[in-house]
C-alpha cells in the first residue's frame, strides 16, 4: 500500500465535466460520484442558489501526498471563477 490523499468535493452537477477534467490534468485518474447529494452547515446557513437550484454531486478522488499541491493549486478550482472554493483545510 502507499500512502495517499483524499479529495473531497461537493459541487453543483453543471460544474462536474470541469470539475472532473481538472483532476484529470492533474495527474488525478480515478474518482467516485455521488448524484443528487444534499445537506445542511457548509455555508453557515446562507442559501446559495447554485447549490439549491441544481442537483448536487459529491466527488471522492485519491492522489498521492506529492500531487496534492498542484490538484489544488491547477485542478481543484471554482471552475467559473477560478477560485478554490474549498472552506475545509487539507489534511
Amino acid at each position: 500500500m502507499h500512502p495517499v490523499k483524499k479529495i473531497e468535493i461537493i459541487a453543483n452537477s453543471f460544474e462536474l465535466p470541469k470539475i472532473l477534467d481538472g483532476l484529470k490534468k492533474s495527474g488525478v485518474h480515478g474518482h467516485a460520484v455521488l448524484r443528487n447529494v444534499e445537506g445542511e452547515g457548509l455555508r453557515d446557513g446562507s442559501e446559495d442558489l447554485d447549490m439549491t437550484m441544481l442537483d448536487n454531486v459529491y466527488i471522492i478522488a485519491f492522489c498521492l501526498p506529492e500531487q496534492l499541491k498542484t490538484v489544488v493549486e491547477k485542478g481543484v478550482r471554482h471552475p467559473l471563477s477560478g477560485e478554490n472554493k474549498s472552506r475545509r483545510p487539507l489534511r
